[in-house]
């Protein structure tokens, strides 16, 4: 047991995000991983020595309503940290996003939506993103307006959906959402109407079958400091590099089913 429990934390650091300190110094006193634990449900901090800094857990947050808690501990699936780590953005497979305050140990945001939810984006103007696939939802896009008094009360964000057809990675770099669906990456345009309603432009498209025989994208980061995005899918990991429009064929790996990947 113990030597199985090993290698779980092992995995969970190599899976992680990656803390820094402040970008404008150019030696960062330490680093932290940010991870799912599967094994309690939980969103944990580690030091670099594997050692657990900080844990959240539904349970524990009197912001998540008792009847939610048990959807926040089915399948923990994704951790990103917001705000140079201050805040932690959050999915479940059980349909459940958060964004948790590092400093209260309590969601400041939190909503549900019909699907698997994969991964999550925090945008401009109070707009979280999430996709999700199955479900009753569908497999779909998701925005979210948590302005106010509607971050805490799911009901009032004006949830909106948009179709895709197996979406599980997102990126929002500045001016543009990527999603990383089946069979390929999307470069959308995300606006509201007068009315506050949502709307989301698919703008172009890049396949798969253009760089690599490959399908089903699992994984969508950026490389930090470069224009430059990392991809997993069920096959292959891929580059494509943002500002050039393209992806990088020369620096595809031959990676098998590989679920996660974030650069550091």
């Amino acid at each position: 047991m113990k030597s199985t429990t090993s290698f779980f934390i092992s995995a969970l650091l190599f899976y992680a995000s990656v803390l820094q300190a402040s970008s404008s110094n150019p030696n960062p006193p330490h680093q932290e991983l940010v991870a799912c634990d599967q094994l309690d449900q939980t969103i944990k901090i580690y030091d670099t020595k594997g050692r657990i800094l900080w844990k959240w857990s539904s349970y524990s947050d009197d912001t998540i309503p008792a009847a939610a808690k048990a959807d926040f501990a089915h399948n923990v699936a994704e951790a990103k940290p917001l705000n140079g780590g201050r805040q932690i953005a959050m999915v479940t497979c059980g349909g459940c996003w958060a964004i948790l305050d590092r400093q209260s140990c309590k969601a400041v945001a939190w909503g549900l939506n019909q699907g698997w939810t994969h991964t999550i984006e925090v945008l401009p103007d109070d707009t979280v993103c999430v996709a999700a696939t199955g479900g009753k939802g569908g497999s779909a896009v998701f925005l979210y307006d948590i302005k106010g008094e509607k971050a805490l009360q799911p009901k009032m964000q004006n949830a909106a959906r948009f179709q895709f057809q197996n979406p599980h990675g997102l990126h929002w770099d500045g001016e543009r959402l990527w999603v990383l669906d089946d069979p390929g990456l999307h470069q959308c345009k995300i606006g509201r109407e007068t009315d506050g309603r949502f709307t989301l432009e698919r703008c172009k498209s890049w396949f798969f079958n253009e760089v690599a025989d490959t399908d089903s994208g699992h994984d969508l980061r950026p490389i930090p400091g470069t224009d430059i995005l990392v991809l997993s899918t069920n096959e292959m990991i891929l580059f494509f590099d943002i500002a050039k429009k393209q992806w990088l064929k020369e620096r595809s790996l031959n990676w098998r089913i590989a679920k996660g990947v974030d650069p550091c």
